[in-house]
C-alpha cells in the first residue's frame, strides 16, 4: 500500500490544485469548420471567451479524439485524449508538473543516502543461478542500477514495439567478440539501445534466464514451478521495500542523469549545453528530455547564470563514500549542502 507521500489528492492540494479525474464529467470539443466548438458537462456549448481560450491553450493536438477537458481550470488534470494510434495523452496543469518536478527532485538526497544498503541487499540476492523471484528482481534492479535502462511497460512493448528492462526477450541478448554479452534493443522513441555487460556473475544470471521456455528474458519460477514474467508493478513494489515509497524505477535514471550532469558541470567551462550533452549520453536520450525530466534544475540554472560552484574540485578527485561512486558521492554532498 502507497503511503500519503504518492497520493496525488494531497499533491494537488498542496500545489494549490484540486484533484480532476477524467472519470467525472467533462468539456469536449466538437470540430467546427477549421475550428472548434466546447461543450460543457451538460452538452451546451461553451459561449463565455475566457473559458473557450483556456481550451484552445491547453494545446490538445488536432488530431486526438475522444478528447476530455476539465470544466476546473484549477484542476491538477486539464486534458486528456487518444493520439491516431488510441494511446492516452494526459495533459496537467503547469503549477502541477512544477510542485511534482520539484517533489521528485528534493527526494534525491534520500535515495542517495540509502543507495548504498540497497545495492548490498541487492548483491546478495543477486547471488546464484536459479531463477527465484527475489534474484530475478535482483537482476532488473542491477540492470535500472549500472546501465540507466528504462523499466519497460507492456502496453509500449506490444503497441510500438519498444522495450524496457522488464519487456526484454530473449533475441534482445547477444554475444560480443570478446565473450560478454550485448542487450540490443529499440527503446522509447524507437532509439536503439546498446548495453554492453562486463559482469561475468550477472551475465551467467541471463545465460540461464534466457534458456527458460518463452521469448520473455526476466522470468521467475514461482512456488509451483510455473514461469512468471516480471512486471514493471513488480519492480516498483521491490524498490518501495528497500527505499520507501517516494522511489520507482524511473528515480534511477533521475539519479544518474543529474550524476552525469553534476560532473560535467564541474568542469572548467561547462556549458548547460555540455552538462544536457552528458545526462543524455548516459541515459539515451535527447537532451530536450534529460532536461525536462531527469537533470537536477538546480544544476541548469547555475551553470547559466554562473554561480554553479561545484564542490570547489572535480568529483573524480574526491574520496567516495562507502557503496557509491566518486561522481555520486560528490553529488549527494552537493545536495546536501
Amino acid at each position: 500500500m502507497l503511503n500519503a507521500v504518492l497520493d496525488p489528492r494531497l499533491d494537488a492540494q498542496a500545489a494549490g490544485l484540486v484533484y480532476s479525474s477524467d472519470d467525472a464529467p467533462g468539456i469536449s470539443r466538437v470540430r467546427r469548420g477549421r475550428g472548434w466548438s466546447f461543450k460543457d458537462p451538460l452538452g451546451c456549448t461553451i459561449a463565455d471567451g475566457a473559458e473557450r481560450q483556456r481550451c484552445l491553450s491547453l494545446g490538445v493536438p488536432p488530431a486526438y479524439e475522444d478528447v476530455w477537458i476539465c470544466p476546473d481550470a484549477r484542476g491538477h488534470l486539464q486534458a486528456t485524449g487518444r493520439d491516431v494510434r488510441g494511446r492516452k495523452t494526459y495533459l496537467y496543469h503547469d503549477d502541477w508538473r512544477r510542485f511534482r518536478d520539484e517533489k521528485k527532485f528534493s527526494a534525491l538526497g534520500g535515495f542517495g543516502r540509502k543507495l548504498k544498503e540497497a545495492r548490498q541487499t541487492n548483491d546478495g540476492l543477486r547471488r546464484g543461478l536459479q531463477p527465484s523471484r527475489a534474484r530475478v528482481l535482483a537482476a532488473v534492479f542491477h540492470l535500472l542500477d549500472t546501465h540507466a535502462v528504462r523499466v519497460g511497460n507492456d502496453t509500449y512493448a506490444e503497441a510500438n514495439g519498444s522495450y524496457g528492462a522488464t519487456t526484454l526477450r530473449t533475441r534482445h541478448l547477444k554475444e560480443d567478440e570478446t565473450h560478454h554479452l550485448v542487450l540490443q534493443f529499440k527503446g522509447k522513441s524507437g532509439k536503439l539501445q546498446k548495453v554492453e555487460l562486463h559482469d561475468r556473475r550477472f551475465e551467467n544470471l541471463l545465460r540461464t534466464l534466457s534458456d527458460l521456455p518463452g521469448q520473455r528474458l526476466f522470468q521467475y519460477e514461482d512456488e509451483e514451478g510455473a514461469l512468471c514474467p516480471l512486471t514493471s508493478s513488480d519492480v516498483n513494489a521491490y524498490l518501495h521495500g528497500l527505499f520507501g515509497d517516494t522511489v520507482t524505477a524511473k528515480t534511477f535514471r533521475t539519479w544518474h542523469g543529474s550524476v552525469a550532469a553534476f560532473a560535467a558541470a564541474c568542469r572548467e567551462g561547462a556549458k548547460v549545453d555540455d552538462v544536457l550533452e552528458a545526462a543524455s549520453g548516459r541515459l539515451g536520450n535527447t537532451k530536450a528530455v534529460a532536461r525536462s525530466s531527469y537533470v537536477h534544475p538546480r544544476i541548469i540554472e547555475e551553470v547559466k547564470d554562473g554561480t554553479f560552484a561545484g564542490l570547489g574540485r572535480n568529483p573524480c578527485n574526491m574520496r567516495a563514500r562507502s557503496g557509491l561512486g566518486r561522481e555520486e558521492s560528490a553529488f549527494l554532498r552537493w545536495l546536501e549542502r
